[in-house]
């Protein structure tokens, strides 16, 4: 069976503002993008219902992610168990309120894969035109990238 990664929307994709939504979380969104393209499933995994839950599944789609369920488990899973239990069945689960914590904004120590995530922001530009918050993430993000890759490169 595949990889499945549950990952939590507030707090973990996003800050938390919940009923509204968060500022994207950049570093897990760019984790779950790199797993998804090695084959992994996404599910998204939240509290929210109706139409918070369809403004969670709006927000992710505008900042690339797409997900293989919402909520429940994966087909697969619940074909290959016998059974469609009310928790979702994962291989991994991504939550800020979890005892091994999804990754914080700022917490840069994991992108080492420089030339993907530097496809997935170009990607993610040329798909559609980002805001400003979005932006200047970016460049941030990219700015951190060129340190990491002089740190590497030195063998720091």
């Amino acid at each position: 069976m595949r990889k499945v990664i549950a990952i939590d929307f507030d707090g973990c994709i996003c800050t938390n503002s919940y009923p509204g939504i968060g500022k994207p979380n950049w570093r897990v969104i760019s984790e779950a993008l790199i797993a998804q393209r090695s084959g992994a499933a996404l599910i998204l995994w939240t509290c929210r219902e109706g139409e918070l839950l369809q403004a969670a599944v709006d927000a992710c789609r505008k900042w690339g992610l797409r997900f293989d369920a919402v909520n429940e488990s994966l087909p697969e899973w619940v074909s290959a168990f016998g059974t469609a239990p009310r928790k979702v069945g994962a291989s991994e689960y991504w939550d800020d309120k979890a005892g091994n914590k999804a990754p914080a904004q700022d917490d840069l120590s994991g992108f080492v894969i420089e030339d993907i995530i530097r496809g997935y922001i170009n990607e993610f530009d040329a798909a559609q035109p980002l805001p400003e918050e979005a932006s200047k993430t970016r460049k941030e993000v990219l700015r951190a990238l060129e340190n990491l890759s002089e740190i590497w490169r030195r063998g720091v």
